[in-house]
């Protein structure tokens, strides 16, 4: 059941960025979720890299974690 999850949420993620991209791409991207480290982050959004899209880790404000945000090549 985590699996299907898990892809609803990558499906889910994917077309809100493909979306974006083809209508009003903003340059947040979309946020996907919070770690506790650099390379948890890193692991983990590498299922969101296409030819379309990238993730990209950023260190919260007020030492909250790493982000993973999916950006859009088209924004």
């Amino acid at each position: 059941m985590r699996t299907v999850w898990g892809s609803l949420a990558i499906g889910a993620a994917t077309m809100l960025v493909l979306g974006a991209a083809a209508g009003h791409a903003t340059a947040e991207g979309v946020f996907i979720d919070q770690f506790e480290t650099n390379a948890e982050c890193v692991a983990a959004g590498e299922q969101y890299r296409s030819s379309d899209t990238w993730p990209d880790c950023v260190y919260g404000q007020q030492g909250s974690g790493w982000q993973l945000w999916v950006r859009s090549a088209g924004g």
